[in-house]
Protein backbone atom coordinates (compact mmCIF):
# COMPACT_ATOMS: atom_id res chain seq x y z
CA UNK A 1 0.00 0.00 0.00
CA UNK A 2 1.11 3.36 -1.04
CA UNK A 3 0.31 6.27 1.18
CA UNK A 4 0.40 9.80 -1.11
CA UNK A 5 0.27 12.93 0.37
CA UNK A 6 -1.62 15.88 -2.36
CA UNK A 7 -2.36 19.29 -2.00
CA UNK A 8 -5.90 18.80 -0.82
CA UNK A 9 -7.99 19.60 -4.25
CA UNK A 10 -10.83 21.03 -1.75
CA UNK A 11 -8.79 24.38 -1.00
CA UNK A 12 -5.97 24.23 -3.18
CA UNK A 13 -3.96 23.76 -0.26
CA UNK A 14 -4.61 27.02 1.54
CA UNK A 15 -5.97 25.57 4.84
CA UNK A 16 -9.10 27.68 4.40
CA UNK A 17 -12.44 28.19 2.29
CA UNK A 18 -14.10 31.28 1.24
CA UNK A 19 -17.70 30.72 2.22
CA UNK A 20 -19.30 33.36 -0.18
CA UNK A 21 -18.01 33.80 -4.00
CA UNK A 22 -17.57 37.55 -3.28
CA UNK A 23 -14.41 37.44 -1.54
CA UNK A 24 -14.04 41.24 -0.51
CA UNK A 25 -16.93 40.62 2.48
CA UNK A 26 -16.46 36.92 2.71
CA UNK A 27 -14.77 35.07 6.10
CA UNK A 28 -12.62 32.35 5.31
CA UNK A 29 -12.74 29.04 7.25
CA UNK A 30 -10.88 25.81 8.16
CA UNK A 31 -11.06 23.86 5.15
CA UNK A 32 -13.43 20.41 6.76
CA UNK A 33 -11.55 18.21 3.70
CA UNK A 34 -8.02 18.77 5.47
CA UNK A 35 -8.55 19.67 8.65
CA UNK A 36 -6.58 23.23 7.95
CA UNK A 37 -3.39 21.54 6.89
CA UNK A 38 -3.61 22.19 3.40
CA UNK A 39 -2.70 18.62 2.15
CA UNK A 40 -4.79 15.47 2.30
CA UNK A 41 -3.49 11.63 2.45
CA UNK A 42 -4.59 9.32 -0.81
CA UNK A 43 -4.07 5.07 -0.28
CA UNK A 44 -3.38 3.12 -3.34
CA UNK A 45 -2.95 -0.04 -3.41
CA UNK A 46 0.54 -1.21 -4.38
CA UNK A 47 -0.22 -4.01 -6.36
CA UNK A 48 -1.21 -1.08 -9.76
CA UNK A 49 2.11 0.12 -9.98
CA UNK A 50 5.37 -1.43 -10.99
CA UNK A 51 7.34 1.41 -8.76
CA UNK A 52 7.10 4.85 -7.41
CA UNK A 53 8.20 6.39 -10.51
CA UNK A 54 4.70 4.66 -11.97
CA UNK A 55 2.86 6.47 -9.28
CA UNK A 56 4.10 9.56 -10.08
CA UNK A 57 2.23 9.34 -13.25
CA UNK A 58 -0.83 9.56 -11.60
CA UNK A 59 0.25 12.24 -9.05
CA UNK A 60 2.39 14.00 -10.58
CA UNK A 61 2.74 16.83 -7.80
CA UNK A 62 2.44 14.52 -4.86
CA UNK A 63 4.52 16.28 -2.10
CA UNK A 64 5.29 12.84 -0.34
CA UNK A 65 5.05 8.89 -1.10
CA UNK A 66 5.10 6.28 1.26
CA UNK A 67 5.49 2.77 0.91
CA UNK A 68 2.95 0.99 3.77
CA UNK A 69 2.72 -1.87 5.09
Amino acid sequence: MYQVTITCPNCDGAGSIAMTSDLSSSMEHECCACAGIGRTLVSEAAELYEDTAALLEDYPNAIKIERVA
